[in-house]
């Protein structure tokens, strides 16, 4: 429990948000309480249900906890924390945890500011459209006053299976979401022989069923950063921990799909 750690006592707010649109509180996270339930919701999506884990009643929390800013949102007619992310901005860090996934040292070091997305869940019983639009009106907010000039982040996928990761990267590059620049790679850790032998070798247009099985792979969320304008750089890592393939996704700011920035910046 974080009440039980003294890691947590020099945990501050960085960037103080708050935003009510109906009946929804999406705020930056500003007390334990708060970072307690968050913790607890990361907990039930990512050790319960993803990874099956045996005890039902716990906390996920890590070493980049700490340095990071976290949004909750809140349904006001119940008071719960429906869905909540983490936020890691290079204003308040150089440490990053897409960096235990990837080397990425060629985007780390790039000189602008930079914002890592991360733990983003939402609670089973909330999973709809509004609640993902919510969350990107808040990281946009934050995008705003923190200057962000790249948005990255690990996205998540549901496949252990090299030939479907191999599929999803044929789409990615058919859709021109893949694009090899600052030549990121996955570490030794995260890497599958299996995988690569496809990666690199098998480059044939996808067949209209594998288009399909793509579509269906991509989840809401991953989906969402690609239709905002995210891109890819190269392969995915593969997390056996969590028992998904990750891809690292990049957002250049003045990339940003003009649809998606006049609703979410205004401008």
């Amino acid at each position: 429990m974080i009440t039980e750690t003294k890691a947590f006592e020099n945990f501050s707010v960085k960037i103080p948000i708050t935003l009510k649109v109906g009946r929804y509180l999406i705020k930056t996270i500003s007390s334990m309480e708060e970072l307690r339930q968050a913790f607890s919701l990361r907990y039930q999506v990512f050790k319960v249900e993803m990874v099956g884990a045996g005890k039902l009643v716990g906390e996920d929390h890590d070493e980049f906890d700490v340095a990071s800013d976290h949004f909750g949102i809140f349904d006001t007619n119940s008071g719960q924390m429906i869905a909540t992310c983490r936020l890691n901005c290079s204003l308040f860090s150089n440490y990053f945890y897409s960096e235990q996934e990837f080397h990425c040292k060629s985007l780390i070091e790039v000189p602008e500011t930079k914002l890592e997305i991360g733990r983003v869940c939402v609670h089973r019983d909330h999973r709809r459209s509004i609640v993902i639009m919510l969350l990107w009106r808040a990281i946009a907010e934050y995008m705003k006053r923190s200057d962000t000039k790249y948005l990255f982040g690990c996205g998540s996928v549901m496949t252990e299976d090299p030939r479907q990761a191999n599929i999803l990267c044929r789409y990615l590059r058919e859709e021109g979401r893949l694009r090899p620049i600052f030549d990121i790679f996955p570490t030794e850790k995260y890497r599958s022989a299996e995988f690569e032998s496809l990666y690199f070798k098998d480059r044939e247009l996808l067949f209209p069923q594998e288009r399909v099985t793509a579509k269906e792979l991509l989840p809401s969320l991953c989906k969402s950063y690609f239709d905002i304008g995210c891109f890819t750089p190269g392969p995915p890592a593969f997390d056996r921990e969590f028992k998904c393939i990750d891809f690292l996704t990049i957002l250049k700011v003045d990339e940003l799909d003009h649809q998606f920035r006049q609703k979410m910046f205004g401008v």
